[in-house]
C-alpha cells in the first residue's frame, strides 16, 4: 500500500509540474495571445514574464522532494490569489 501511494504521489507531482511548465512556456516565450490577455486584464507590460518565471519555479519545486511542502503552499496560495475578490 505504501509503495502504491508513493507511485501515485509521484505521478500526480509530475503531471502537475508538467501543467505548470506548459503554462509558463507561453508567458516566457512572450506568445502574442498571452501578452494580449495580460494587457486586456490591465496588468503592466512584462508582468506575464514574472508569472511565467514563478510557474517554472513551482514546476521545479514540485519535483524536488525537500521543497515539496513549499511548492504545495505556494500553489495553494496562487490559487487563492487568482480568485476574483468580488465574492468576499
Amino acid at each position: 500500500m505504501k509503495k502504491r501511494n508513493l507511485i501515485v504521489s509521484w505521478i500526480l507531482r509530475v503531471l502537475t509540474a508538467l501543467g505548470f511548465l506548459g503554462a509558463s512556456l507561453g508567458k516566457l516565450t512572450q506568445n502574442s495571445e498571452v501578452v494580449k490577455m495580460f494587457e486586456n486584464w490591465g496588468f503592466p507590460d512584462g508582468f506575464y514574464f514574472i508569472i511565467g518565471i514563478l510557474e517554472l519555479l513551482l514546476a521545479v519545486l514540485l519535483l524536488v522532494p525537500k521543497t515539496l511542502k513549499i511548492a504545495i503552499i505556494r500553489t495553494s496560495s496562487d490559487y487563492d490569489w487568482s480568485y476574483d475578490n468580488t465574492f468576499y
